[in-house]
């Protein structure tokens, strides 16, 4: 992770290797950058999530992530992201990235508060969103059901009595959703 400023050139005013999700919004709060460019290779739920709490927050720098992978959970929450930030932010495959310059001009238009959509990793998310929504929508209720006992934090003791089944029943449903999910 690296926060820029953008004055007269670009100035790395802070550097984190070893990310801790819980204290990136704070980190960020404390430099005040322009832009946080933030590398993953898998780009995980706690990394998004911490960019999530840092584009929420009333000192929204702009934010670049860029990643080799993207699992389909992920990649629902990058689009929650792109719906809900107005300005600043760019998600972007690395393999995309051709050189370092085209990565800090893609830094200084983040800065200006303008959202950087790449069109090959739109197509790349939306594809691993609608095969989410299409393995969705050939789920039984039942398998709904479990996944709504499963959000709600429900252990897999409480599913089972819940839903009439053994513990070896709810761990085979668990693993069967998950595997047709992707996750």
């Amino acid at each position: 992770v690296r926060a820029f400023n953008n004055a007269d050139g670009v100035e790395v005013i802070g550097e984190i290797d070893l990310l801790d999700h819980a204290s990136l919004p704070a980190v960020v709060e404390e430099l005040q950058p322009d832009v946080v460019l933030i590398g993953v290779g898998v780009a995980d739920a706690e990394t998004l999530a911490a960019v999530n709490r840092i584009t929420a927050s009333g000192l929204h720098p702009g934010v670049v992530i860029h990643g080799r992978s993207l699992t389909l959970p992920a990649a629902v929450q990058v689009a929650e992201i792109l719906r809900s930030v107005d300005r600043g932010f760019a998600y972007l495959d690395s393999d995309r990235i051709q050189s370092l310059d085209g990565l800090v001009a893609i830094a200084r238009v983040v800065a200006e508060g303008k959202v950087v959509i790449d069109p090959q990793t739109t197509k790349r998310l939306l594809g691993l969103i609608n095969t989410q929504a299409e393995v969705m929508g050939h789920l039984a209720d039942e398998d709904r059901r479990l996944l709504r006992l499963m959000a709600r934090g429900e252990t897999d003791e409480a599913i089972a009595d819940e839903m009439g089944l053994d513990l070896a029943a709810v761990a085979a449903n668990v693993v069967d959703i998950a595997a047709r999910l992707g996750v």
